[in-house]
């Protein structure tokens, strides 16, 4: 399939990393994205394997729950194509369920990088380790690129899995502030420890737009969290970016604010409760209709 049919066909299913759906994507790449629920108790490929043991040791895990979308063709098509809308409405919702006094909501996207022109190290290259490897390896307008491993966070991310700065610095309010045709700022895995340094500028595609990213640190070696798609994971092998938050309607935002529904509740009071709190912020906000589509998983992450 070529690439620009595979961009239409991930546009129509709105790659998201909490419900994790891992999408086989001939670019030819197989492209992972963060929307699929895992129940490994170990994951990685090749050489990187990472334990439920490795995961910091956080009390909360043992009432934190995955969070998914599985919005289907006709209710996406929708959102994607209306006024503006239901757009406005996944805004309220997002508002209400950071009100919420029952839970907490931490967003997490696993989306890929296409990085252009830069020779990346291995392990950091989506499917590194598997058989099909080598579609991950395309080009793009006559540009080499490589997808590589990414994810997508607000700071509550880092509050429950915390990350630590080898060089520069990590993120900052101003960060995750929506500016169109700005620099990215992202923190480096330590695996790119030898090929970037902080304040070095590259290109490449993010949610099917060309953009600039701008390294702003890179990480200590070590550190791990809890990837949706795959489980127990490191650092070490990902860009890691802020979310932006974004209030004005765009075909960007739409698809990134869509994509934030993705992540972990932390739950106290149980699996019901979550459940309770997302179904009930999302009829308040006017989504009624999407209560059987965004999908909270019934075992938490320890």
């Amino acid at each position: 399939m070529k690439r620009k049919a595979l961009v239409s066909e991930m546009k129509k299913n709105s790659i998201c990393p909490h419900i994790f759906i891992i999408m086989i994507i001939l670019i030819g790449s197989l492209l992972m994205t963060s929307c699929q629920f895992s129940s490994v108790e170990a994951s990685g490929s090749g050489t990187v394997k990472t334990l439920m043991s490795d995961l910091p040791k956080d009390p909360r895990y043992q009432f934190t729950y995955r969070v998914a979308e599985f919005l289907n063709d006709a209710l996406y098509d929708r959102y994607q194509h209306d006024d503006g809308t239901l757009f406005r409405r996944l805004m309220s919702y997002h508002e209400t369920l950071s009100e919420s006094e029952e839970i907490s909501f931490v967003p997490f996207c696993g989306n890929h990088v296409e990085i252009l022109n830069v020779d990346i190290p291995e392990p950091c290259v989506v499917n590194y380790g598997e058989e099909f490897m080598n579609e991950s390896f395309y080009e793009i307008d006559g540009e080499k690129a490589v997808a590589a491993e990414a994810i997508q966070i607000f700071e509550s991310f880092l509050d429950l899995f915390p990350l630590e700065i080898a060089d520069g610095r990590g993120f900052i309010e101003s960060d995750f502030r929506y500016m169109k045709d700005r620099r990215i700022p992202v923190i480096m895995g330590s695996e790119y420890k030898e090929l970037f340094e902080t304040g070095d500028i590259f290109e490449g595609y993010y949610l099917f737009e060309r953009v600039s990213f701008e390294v702003i640190g890179i990480a200590k070696s070590g550190n791990s969290f809890y990837h949706p798609a795959v489980g127990p994971a490191l650092y070490d092998r990902y860009i890691i970016m802020p979310f932006e938050r974004v209030t004005n309607d765009s075909p960007f935002s739409r698809l990134q604010l869509l994509q934030e529904t993705c992540g972990f509740i932390i739950s106290e009071n149980g699996w019901e409760t979550a459940v309770s709190q997302i179904q009930q912020s999302l009829t308040d906000s006017g989504l009624a209709d999407w209560r059987d589509q965004i999908v909270v998983n019934t075992r938490t992450i320890r």
